[in-house]
């Protein structure tokens, strides 16, 4: 456990045991009822205790099945150190390591802040590298998943990366359910993809965000900058989408 005992005052401290007890409260609850806890990962500035937290509940959690994932933003040059780390201390006090992959979604911030405090920029130059790197991790936690060591959330509007999760899946014989590998996507977003997914047996979930409307829209915005790549894709999207109300509505 972390000593934060005299690095924080006693409101903060009184602040990180109500965390951590809600924290715990939620992964307990998701164990009983069966379910996948999905923990979010935010501006780099306190992405570490976001992922301390996560990963106690991991520790505990995660004994014998997935229960509790922390999230990884592959926008960032940081990101394959960090998967490895976490794998390291997933083996160390073994424990099933549940990684969800996304980009990333806090590229102007994280840009800004970057060129006002005068340090690295740690946002990968291009998109290209971007892809690249979520890519090259994705390998690396099939792989994983493979060997029975982890589950692994693929949350991919995507198709290349998509694409690739089934294809090495096929290769490494996991099968569509229950091979520890699920897919997510946004309502509304690369419908296609997930419904190519369903079709062919694979674990998706449909993600639809609900809240108040100053916190969604946000949230919907830079879902939308994370994927800009998607809306090239919006012709081809409509296409399927005439064809398969032709095909409901005359045959």
């Amino acid at each position: 456990p972390l000593d934060v005992s005299e690095s924080l005052n006693s409101v903060e401290l009184s602040q990180l045991a109500a965390i951590t007890a809600r924290l715990d409260s939620l992964s307990q609850l998701s164990s009983d009822c069966n379910v996948k806890l999905l923990v979010d990962a935010e501006q780099t500035f306190f992405q570490p205790a976001i992922d301390y937290l996560t990963m106690e509940c991991q520790k505990k959690f995660n004994r014998e099945k997935v229960v509790v994932y922390n999230t990884f933003q592959n926008y960032l040059k940081s990101s394959p150190d960090n998967l490895q780390y976490s794998l390291r201390l997933a083996r160390k006090h073994g424990f099933k390591f549940g990684p969800k992959l996304v980009r990333g979604a806090y590229i102007v911030q994280e840009r800004k802040l970057a060129m006002e405090q005068n340090y690295m920029d740690p946002v990968w130059a291009t998109v290209d590298e971007t892809h690249e790197n979520y890519n090259e991790n994705l390998r690396t936690m099939l792989k994983e998943v493979a060997s029975g060591s982890s589950e692994i959330f693929v949350a991919s509007h995507n198709e290349n990366s998509v694409l690739l999760a089934t294809q090495m899946m096929n290769s490494l014989h996991l099968p569509a359910q229950d091979g520890g590998v699920s897919f997510g996507q946004l309502l509304g977003m690369s419908d296609h993809i997930t419904y190519a997914l369903g079709v062919n047996g694979f674990q998706i979930y449909k993600v639809l965000p609900y809240g108040p409307v100053e916190e969604v829209v946000p949230y919907l915005l830079r879902r939308a900058h994370e994927n800009c790549d998607v809306f090239s894709t919006v012709g081809r999207q409509r296409r399927l989408i005439g064809s398969e109300l032709r095909r409901r509505m005359f045959f």
